[in-house]
Parts: structure tokens; sequence; C-alpha cells
């Protein structure tokens, strides 16, 4: 079974379509048209559809934050009637893997609202070092959880962009130090373009888990991946 809670347009993840926040960084001057993106998720009590409002290419990295936190904003006040907000990390997921009883190393890399590779199969108990590389033009983030973590965690994440921490291509270490949000969670890592990290975590008998870049806007427009769980050993 596939671990990864995913209430995306399953489209946006198949066929690689770059959200807002990607074009604004990447497209060139001559494109200008209207690039809203519309993510839903349909369920028995009806549908949600979030759109993201138009990001020129030249926009500068302020501009482009307040953008995406009111497109992140409105998408959260839309799932808040079917998402469960909690803290930002652990909630049965698994713990910090010791070093020394590492069974394999696995190289994921991020790029533009995706990770490869996009599913990961694990056993139970197993204890697994990921090497994180940022292969993407952007900040990203690889944190291992679920729908409800990611939720819960989503606040912090908007305050860091908010209050200059981090922008959409940097992160200042020394403004989170002073705030006390070091983002240094063993379940995550955040980086810059071309930076590696590395996560080394223990996974649990079972339960719905993934990974997902929770920089406001990137999780909303399909970056989230999966663990697919053994039978064990």
């Amino acid at each position: 079974m596939l671990f990864g809670c995913h209430s995306v347009d399953p489209a946006i993840i198949r066929g690689k379509r770059l959200p807002v926040c990607a074009q604004a960084a990447l497209e060139n001057d001559n494109t200008r048209e209207k690039c809203a993106r519309r993510s839903s998720a349909s369920a028995t009590s009806g549908r949600v559809t979030i759109e993201f409002p138009e990001i020129p290419p030249d926009m500068r990295d302020q501009d482009m934050i307040k953008t995406l936190l009111t497109g992140t904003a409105l998408a959260a006040s839309l799932t808040a009637s079917i998402a469960v907000a909690s803290p930002g990390h652990g909630d049965g997921i698994g713990e910090p893997g010791d070093a020394a009883q590492v069974d394999r190393t696995i190289t994921v890399e991020m790029d533009e609202m995706k990770y490869s590779p996009e599913t990961i199969e694990v056993e139970p108990g197993e204890t697994i070092r990921f090497e994180v590389v940022n292969v993407g033009r952007v900040v990203h983030e690889f944190n291992i959880g679920t729908s409800k973590t990611w939720n819960g965690h989503l606040g912090e994440m908007q305050t860091m962009m908010r209050e200059g921490m981090m922008s959409a291509r940097s992160i200042h270490h020394d403004r989170m130090m002073e705030a006390g949000m070091m983002h240094d969670d063993a379940n995550s890592v955040l980086l810059e373009p071309g930076d590696t990290g590395e996560v080394i975590w223990t996974f649990p008998e079972g339960g719905e888990i993934g990974f997902a870049c929770n920089v406001p806007g990137h999780r909303e427009a399909g970056m989230v991946g999966g663990f697919r769980m053994g039978q064990g050993h």
C-alpha cells in the first residue's frame, strides 16, 4: 500500500506541470499569460477548488511571497473542514534514527514541485539515511509526515516567509535563530538551491506516511511523495 496523503490534482503530479511559484522563478519575460493553476479535492460533502493568482516572471521575491501566502491561506481556509491540525512533527510517523544503525542510504532530489524518486519502498522498523539534494532554483523542503502533521506545520512556514526568515530562493538562519524557529526537526530538512542535507529516520510498523515540501504553495501544487511499506524482513 502506498503511504502518503494527497489532496491535489493528480494530473499535476503525473504531468509535472509547473505551478505559479515555479513559473514566476523560471519563465522568461516573453511569457505573460495567465498561469493560474486549479487544484481540486473532491469529497462526498462537496468539491473544493483553489485558484492561485497570476505571478509575472519578473516579480520580486517579496511580492512573490505575499502572493503565495495569500493563495496558501485560501487553500487552508477552504480545506479546514476536512483537515485536522496538529503539531508539525511526530504523531506516530516513526522516530529519529541512529547513524550507527543505518540499513541503507537513499538519495532524494528536489526540483520544482517534484521529488525523484516520488515513491520509496521501506520496511517496518528500517532505518534509512536520506541524502536530500535541492537541484531546483527555489527553496524546497523534505518533510516526513502525514497530511495532519503537514497542516500543523503550515503556520510555522508561513510565519518564516512573512517575517523574512526565508524567501523564495534563500534561507536566513540568523533570523531564524533570533526568532527561535530554527527548523531543525529530525524528520525534515529545508534547503536552498544547490544545497544537500540529511535525514536519518526509523520507520514505524505501519501507518500512512509520506514526504512533502511545506514551503507555502509547494505542497498545494503537488510536491508530495509517498512511502510504500513492505511486509518486513
